[in-house]
């Protein structure tokens, strides 16, 4: 009997090539799934993954709009703990000797995603991301507004206050 190893595990992800150099990978951008965060073979496969860019000369730029799950940045757990609280997490983390450096990006449900530098060859200057921009022209071409149903809860649930808050956004959103 011979057993499948199962779904092979496919997941989206950017990356910046240097054409100049043989396209050498520059930058490697991640968005987070749920995948990603819990254990199994997307998790598994999502480390190893990260491990062999933080091994790499390329920068590495974690996007976690999840939130919930175990963290699973490359910045370790212990330089986020007690800090405010957030619920999105952006890491930046370029490809310089010990590779002990990071640029954090937390941010609170109500305040707009983060503008940052992508990294980018050497000599040349960060191109900025401005991220709730970039996701506002995702979900306006998406026509993601006649595709979710707003009515139904969030999951994870909000906190009441956020609830009341996201209900406002949606009211105004749809009239």
């Amino acid at each position: 009997i011979v057993q499948s190893p199962g779904p092979e595990i496919h997941e989206s992800y950017i990356e910046i090539l240097d054409l100049s150099s043989g396209q050498k990978i520059i930058t490697v951008i991640e968005v987070l799934s749920p995948g990603n965060k819990f254990p199994g073979k997307g998790r598994d496969s999502y480390l190893a993954k990260q491990r062999d860019v933080l091994y790499s000369n390329a920068h590495l730029v974690e996007i976690d709009l999840l939130r919930f799950g175990p963290h699973v940045l490359a910045v370790p757990h212990s330089l986020i703990q007690g800090r405010a609280v957030y619920d999105y997490l952006v890491c930046v983390n370029r490809a310089m000797p010990p590779r002990a450096s990071y640029e954090l990006y937390p941010h609170h449900l109500r305040e707009p995603l983060p503008r940052f530098g992508i990294p980018l060859a050497d000599d040349d200057s960060d191109v900025p991301l401005d991220l709730q921009a970039s996701f506002a022209r995702t979900y306006e071409a998406g026509a993601y507004l006649d595709r979710i149903d707003y009515s139904r809860p969030c999951q994870p649930p909000l906190s009441p206050d956020d609830q009341e808050w996201a209900n406002e956004l949606i009211g105004q959103a749809t009239k």
